[in-house]
């Protein structure tokens, strides 16, 4: 449901929502990048029958293509925070800054942080994967369009204590 600035609930009942004109939350998971859909078919197989696989499930050898475009954040609790623990190179020269080691919340406004932790908080919540596309207007690019996948990762099965981006960029044609 659609507030009147443009947010966006954290339940999006399986439908394409949209906030602050930028970003969108597709928990269908209809991918026009292939890659995405591959990688999110690896996450499937190595979840098995388990809600979500874990961080050990996957080796850099099994990502290899994906590498450049993935990020592992890392989850905490009491309170919820995210914190990048790697960050890809493909990414980090899209975003021009290296976020690696820092938390979220230190890099936003508390206003922007809330709709940037939203696929994460979306990810809490259902444990499923959800992908994410929009363009980087809020870093002054909006030229720069992106399309992601955010997927869970648990250690015990029960809370993601991980979460696997994988994202892909591409600039928009001149008109």
């Amino acid at each position: 449901m659609n507030s009147a600035d443009g947010e966006i609930d954290v339940d999006l009942g399986g439908k394409v929502s949209s906030y602050m004109d930028w970003r969108s939350l597709d928990p269908a998971l209809n991918f026009d990048n292939p890659h995405l859909s591959e990688i999110c078919s690896i996450w499937e197989a190595k979840r098995g029958a388990r809600g979500m696989p874990s961080r050990s499930d996957f080796s850099p050898e099994g990502l290899k293509q994906f590498l450049g475009n993935i990020m592992l954040i890392d989850v905490e609790y009491a309170p919820v925070r995210f914190r990048y623990r790697l960050i890809g190179t493909n990414i980090v020269n899209r975003m021009l800054r290296d976020s690696t080691g820092r938390y979220l919340d230190d890099l936003y406004e508390p206003e922007f942080y809330e709709l940037a932790a939203r696929s994460y908080n979306f990810l809490l919540d259902q444990k499923r994967p959800i992908r994410g596309f929009g363009d980087m207007s809020p870093l002054n690019r909006s030229y720069l369009k992106f399309e992601a996948v955010d997927l869970p990762l648990s250690e015990n099965g029960e809370a993601v204590n991980m979460i696997m981006k994988c994202a892909y960029f591409i600039e928009a044609q001149a008109e």
